[in-house]
């Protein structure tokens, strides 16, 4: 039994994923159905769980990069602030470019990209070296995380997307739990390396189940390209996931609130031109929606409280057991 099925009054041969086509007298469009959607997202959910683990550990790496390649706290910091910030630049163009590249190949053009950004980590002999393979795990994680709730929206029947959604939360939410704890262990048993080369064997895991079981569910419009939309978004997320992310280190200075500013500006004008124009790179208009713009909100107001949850419980447990 293939992973794929088509219902349909007309099949058509199978393609190169080994999906077959429907193509019916009333809807013109394709229609597939999955047997075993969670095996078509495996890959995906490797990926994403690999990237949260990845920005949850390096906290725990920091004081052994300072000492290794002679840097401050706030250089060190970088490697941190630097994962985010590649990550806030790239995630909200992924929409646009699911548009025109096939998923497949988006995904593991990912995956991919952080195992040799893992392994660029893992062999580093200079602090420069280190921080440029952080940031393509960066770029990685950006793709994959909304490649992955992309996909599900079209991979599972409608009745099944609430539990999906859960399932790749689960992934998401258990990877902060685990990862300090682990990149922990393997610095005391090993080094820091470890942690990388670790990222590096789970990446192949998941680009070889992308490989094998994911397909490409969404369709490819080609859209206009905005390069406008595209400056003004890098520059936009960009500064504001910059300036958050240095308040820990530098407090609320003049360079920190000046890159706030100016994400706050841009990010306004942003959203203001993709309500104004035909193909935005990112449709704002779904918040409109009540029933679309409720969750969202939810989701939103509620992560901050459980990721502070997770970060009191294991201070306190590691207090507990010191």
């Amino acid at each position: 039994m293939s992973a794929i099925q088509t219902t349909s009054d007309n099949i058509m041969p199978a393609g190169e994923s080994g999906t077959a086509y429907s193509h019916s007298p009333h809807n013109a469009s394709e229609t597939r159905h999955f047997d075993h959607p969670h095996k078509v997202m495996l890959g995906l959910y490797i990926g994403a769980f690999l990237g949260m683990l990845s920005e949850t550990s390096m906290n725990i790496a920091l004081p052994d990069l300072m000492d290794e390649f002679s840097v401050s706290s706030g250089t060190a910091q970088w490697m941190v602030v630097g994962y985010m910030l590649a990550i806030g630049v790239v995630l909200p163009c992924v929409g646009f470019m699911l548009k025109w590249i096939k998923a497949k190949t988006l995904v593991l053009f990912a995956l991919t990209c952080f195992l040799v950004g893992a392994l660029v980590c893992t062999v580093a002999t200079g602090f420069p070296v280190l921080l440029a393979g952080r940031i393509v795990q960066g770029i990685s994680t950006g793709i994959v995380l909304p490649t992955m709730y992309a996909a599900i929206m079209r991979v599972f029947p409608p009745h099944k997307i609430g539990a999906a959604n859960g399932v790749a939360g689960l992934v998401i939410m258990f990877a902060p739990v685990i990862g300090p704890t682990l990149a922990g262990a393997l610095i005391g048993a090993l080094s820091w390396r470890a942690i990388f080369a670790l990222f590096a064997v789970v990446a192949v895991i998941a680009l070889a189940c992308t490989a094998a079981f994911f397909v490409t569910p969404i369709e490819r419009t080609r859209p206009a390209v905005d390069m406008l939309s595209i400056v003004a978004s890098a520059l936009g997320f960009g500064c504001l996931v910059a300036g958050v992310s240095l308040i820990s280190d530098m407090g609320f200075s003049v360079a920190v609130v000046g890159l706030l500013v100016i994400g706050v500006v841009v990010l306004a004008l942003y959203a203001y031109r993709q309500l104004h124009i035909a193909d935005p790179l990112l449709d704002l208009r779904a918040l409109g929606i009540a029933a679309f713009r409720t969750r969202p909100s939810w989701s939103a107001a509620r992560l901050p409280a459980l990721w502070r949850s997770c970060i009191w419980c294991r201070r306190n447990c590691s207090a507990d057991w010191a």
